[in-house]
């Protein structure tokens, strides 16, 4: 967990930041449950263990991978450990990316 999480305890629950800018962010725990971080910037964040249940994510930007548009409420989303597939479960379907070889 970040220093001010583990001081803050439960702090980002439900936080509303959209449009906000938060590149290279160590976000690691951190339980962001039922936040906004739609079209939020998010290149190099590093969110391992951090809690995602019920955030709008809609129009985050990796940086990494093309901008995915759904017109749909986005509820999971999994980058597979190689880094070369992403599932993301939106209404009542299961959308699987391919990275292309460099």
């Amino acid at each position: 967990l970040s220093r001010y999480e583990k001081r803050h305890p439960g702090f980002f629950l439900g936080v509303q930041v959209p449009h906000a800018d938060l590149s290279m962010a160590h976000l690691y725990g951190i339980d962001f449950t039922g936040a906004d971080l739609s079209n939020c910037v998010m290149m190099g964040v590093k969110l391992q263990d951090a809690i995602l249940d019920g955030c709008k994510m809609t129009g985050v930007d990796f940086f990494q991978w093309p901008m995915l548009r759904f017109n749909v409420f986005v509820s999971y989303v999994s980058i597979f450990h190689e880094g070369t597939r992403m599932a993301i479960a939106g209404g009542n379907n299961i959308h699987i990316f391919y990275k292309e070889a460099d």
